[in-house]
């Protein structure tokens, strides 16, 4: 080859180099491209991913301060009128932010500011940067209903047996601290779902007692005292429901069912001071609730069936003797309540079913903040005293608390039925 040749197969040989280094370099770029722009991408859907978990959290505080909310209303219906309740919104210092509103269940949508099922819709958006988290929850809130006097006898029948004025059951509303009158709402001292349940224990009351203030509250049905009247408010299938229905809140560890004759006898030490953690299956000597922490609990024993097929079938017994506190929801189906020694409840102590009653009395001081139901189911037609539906001896006091009530509410909690999270 001659030098003109071999010149020109070297700027051919330089042409190649030339291209092929641009080529090389093009593809190096598209690929620093394609990571960074991969780079970009994850760091955009993992702050994306942060966003729309903050704007969750967000939405989730929210939900959390609407139940606040509601455990803090006196009614759901007040709530349900109330904006300054049933709306409200927070920011918080890294920017993310919520706001709910509370409203009534779509059951419920032609009477938005009345609630009848105990049941709320709560919608929470929560939003964080660009991204938004709306829950949609439906909560069950669980709810006493007006109880029309301190001791309230709705069923067949009411066979007393009463001793002495030293007992009191008084209707007007009482502070469980203080063990002072409010000035609030008053109810019946003794209210009885039918004339001739109340005829049956104004019989049982002595002249003395008659006219001693030993039922206390709003004029009842004979000029005044005693205050016992007929009030209608709840039948006694409400209240049978009720026992079915609250007895669902009870902790495993709060509910003991006992035979047809047996007993369930408790003892010994049960005080707030000692904790909440008592009841019918624990072997320690805190009480059964507190006023911070209430419980229900649960006590089951005959059916209404069992009486049905063999009316001699005898219900069983809760004895509660000593030294006792408690505080929250006793239900007792089917069992009969007997109470001696130093005792106190505040909240609600429920007696159904058949062949029961409550007997309170015999020594010691007994008293009770609330109000006590006892609902005989069947028409046993006892007279024996021990088969009486209310036994009062000694110096026994019921005194209806609203606060107590309301705080035995506590006990019963809530719970989600739906549960619903989507984007904007």
């Amino acid at each position: 080859m001659n030098a003109r040749g071999k010149t020109c197969a070297r700027r051919h040989a330089g042409g190649y180099v030339l291209a092929t280094a641009l080529l090389s370099v093009a593809v190096l770029f598209v690929a620093a491209s394609s990571f960074l722009c991969l780079t970009l991408s994850e760091d955009q859907i993992a702050s994306s991913d942060r966003d729309m978990i903050l704007a969750l959290n967000a939405a989730e505080a929210g939900v959390q301060r609407a139940i606040q909310n509601i455990k803090g209303a006196a009614t759901l219906t007040g709530l349900l009128g109330n904006l300054a309740q049933s709306t409200g919104s927070t920011s918080f210092p890294n920017g993310e932010s919520y706001s709910f509103t509370i409203a009534n269940d779509p059951a419920e949508a032609t009477t938005p500011t009345t609630d009848t099922n105990g049941y709320l819709l709560i919608t929470s958006v929560g939003r964080a940067r660009n991204a938004t988290r709306i829950i949609e929850t439906v909560l069950f809130v669980p709810r006493l209903p007006g109880l029309p006097a301190a001791i309230y006898v709705p069923g067949a029948e009411g066979e007393s047996t009463f001793a002495g004025t030293s007992f009191i059951v008084d209707g007007y509303d009482t502070d469980p601290v203080s063990e002072t009158r409010t000035g609030g709402v008053t109810k019946l001292g003794v209210g009885a779902g039918s004339p001739a349940v109340r005829n049956t224990i104004y019989n049982a009351l002595s002249n003395a007692e008659r006219t001693r203030p030993v039922f206390d509250g709003t004029p009842g049905d004979y000029s005044g005292q005693p205050s016992l009247g007929l009030d209608s408010t709840l039948t006694s299938d409400t209240v049978q429901a009720m026992a079915g229905l609250y007895g669902q809140s009870a902790a495993p560890q709060n509910t003991v069912s006992l035979s047809a004759g047996g007993s369930l006898n408790v003892g010994g030490t049960h005080t707030y001071a000692n904790g909440a953690g008592g009841g019918p299956t624990a072997a320690n000597d805190q009480a059964w609730g507190t006023r911070t922490s209430p419980s229900v609990f649960k006590i089951s024993g005959i059916t209404l069936a069992e009486y049905h097929a063999n009316n001699g079938v005898a219900a069983p017994t809760l004895n509660i003797s000593g030294n006792f506190e408690g505080a929250g929801i006793l239900i007792l189906d089917g069992v009969y309540l007997n109470v001696s020694g130093d005792f106190r409840w505040e909240g609600i102590i429920l007696v159904t079913g058949p062949k029961i009653g409550f007997s309170m009395g015999g020594g010691g001081h007994q008293k009770i903040f609330g109000a006590v139901l006892v609902n005989e189911r069947a028409s046993d037609r006892c007279r024996a005293a021990i088969c009486d539906e209310l036994i009062l001896l000694g110096n026994p006091t019921i005194r209806y608390s609203q606060t107590a009530i309301n705080n035995a509410a506590r006990a019963l909690g809530q719970r989600y039925t739906y549960w619903n999270e989507r984007g904007a």
